[in-house]
Formats: C-alpha cells, structure tokens, sequence
C-alpha cells in the first residue's frame, strides 16, 4: 500500500488513479465572487489549483448590474479578461 513513508523509503512506486466520472458538487460560500458561464475559455492545472482564463458569454450582460460605469467593462464585452483560480488540495 503506498503511504507517504513508503514513498520516502523508495520501498514501492506509488501512483495516482485518476477517478473517471467522480463529481463531488462544490457550493460555493454565498459572499465569494464565482466566475460567469462562457464558452472559449483555457483552463490548465497544476498539482493544487485549477485555472481558467478568458472566455466569452453574448449573453452575460443581462446578468451583470454597474458595469456600465467600468470603462475596461464595456470595451471589452462580451469578452472576458480575467483569470480564476480553485485551490482543490
């Protein structure tokens, strides 16, 4: 069985089983800002985070209230410029 003292040892070689169709749903807190759908977007990981940036979404503008006074807001719309980090660790 691999442990991390076993891994220390070099006594066996461990390896990660990736979890195919395992979801766990996530909510998130109700005070923590959480990105807009879209579409378009690059996402990327490394071993504790996952990262999205970019994306497009015609229709978030609906969803959206006091943008319209953010200058960068409305020159770049519908795309976005931004980059979200989950820490899964």
């Amino acid at each position: 069985m691999c442990n991390s003292e076993s891994v220390q040892n070099d006594k066996e070689v461990c390896s990660y089983a990736f979890k195919a169709f395992r979801y766990e749903k996530i909510i998130p807190n109700p005070s923590s800002k959480v990105p807009f759908p879209r579409s378009g977007h690059r996402i990327g990981a490394d071993s504790t985070n996952f990262y999205s940036f970019g994306g497009y979404n015609p229709l978030v503008r609906d969803e959206v209230e006091h943008h319209e006074d953010d200058d960068f807001w409305v020159q770049s719309y519908p795309l976005f410029q931004e980059l979200w980090k989950f820490n899964y660790a």
